[in-house]
């Protein structure tokens, strides 16, 4: 035959009515430590030092130096003490060390293939780390530019010569129609002679055009390229931060409020728990 009575209860089970009797007996115990920690944090963010950051983007161009364009190679060079310490002296930064500022000073890649990175600045004074971010930037430019300017002028070399070699076979082309135009007016040569001449000058007028026409092809994508090679730039200056990143004083108040609460809670039901639990000292 089965039992049909219930099962007997465990006595550390604990049901939904005795939980609230419980916050209910030791409320003190749970709104005293949240108010105390929010007041605590509230008045020690007063305190704190604010720091502000700021951020710009940087675009390091198209050209061919891996070392500039290439992200985790231009992430060393902002990084690097040459770079850094030009911008102390530029500043007059009292840092001893181009160390001392890099610990202040985060750069990320926003997009490998874009080439693009982000330079964000933390100061206690929201003008230094919008001037130094911007300052950062335009050292990383002096430093890049030259190789830019590098290619793009080997760029315009090679402009400069195809364009020559236009204007010489467009001369030419221009020879070899007069000469044409000669020969057919020329009494002088005989009938064979006229052919002759007239079909070697076809021959050197449809070589010209053809020259010209590949060359006029390739001064287009020559122009092209030269046009789309584009050298460091700055694509969106840092601003001046309004606001400090910290100490947030209403943020450190909510989340000490939250944590003293949960601590109250924890202490109410570790009270209870012992005082249906006491220790009890063993007899010897």
């Amino acid at each position: 035959m089965m039992n049909n009575e219930n099962p007997p209860q465990n006595e550390d089970e604990i049901s939904l009515t005795e939980i609230l009797e419980i916050l209910c007996r030791y409320k003190f115990f749970i709104f005293l430590p949240p108010v105390v920690l929010a007041v605590i944090a509230f008045i020690g963010s007063q305190f704190l030092t604010p720091s502000y950051s700021s951020t710009m983007k940087l675009y390091l161009g198209n050209y061919s130096s891996e070392m500039y364009t290439n992200t985790n190679s231009a992430q060393q060079v902002i990084l690097s003490n040459d770079v850094l310490g030009t911008v102390m002296n530029n500043q007059g930064l009292n840092h001893d060390r181009p160390g001392d500022l890099r610990k202040v000073v985060s750069v990320e890649a926003l997009n490998a293939e874009a080439k693009m990175l982000e330079i964000t600045v933390n100061n206690s004074d929201s003008q230094r780390a919008q001037d130094i971010a911007n300052e950062i930037a335009a050292q990383f430019i002096n430093e890049a530019q030259p190789e830019f300017e590098k290619e793009q002028q080997v760029f315009q070399e090679k402009n400069n010569i195809t364009q020559e070699n236009y204007d010489q076979t467009t001369n030419s082309l221009e020879r070899n129609q007069q000469a044409l135009q000669d020969i057919e007016e020329n009494q002088d040569l005989s009938g064979a002679e006229t052919v002759l001449a007239r079909s070697r000058m076809i021959d050197y007028i449809e070589r010209d055009e053809n020259q010209l026409d590949n060359l006029e092809q390739k001064l287009h994508d020559q122009k092209l390229q030269l046009q789309n090679l584009k050298g460091p730039a700055v694509f969106e200056e840092a601003l001046l931060p309004e606001e400090p990143d910290s100490p947030r004083p209403l943020q450190n108040t909510a989340i000490a409020f939250v944590t003293g609460g949960m601590a109250g809670v924890g202490l109410a039901f570790v009270i209870e728990f012992f005082k249906k639990n006491p220790i009890r000292r063993r007899h010897t």
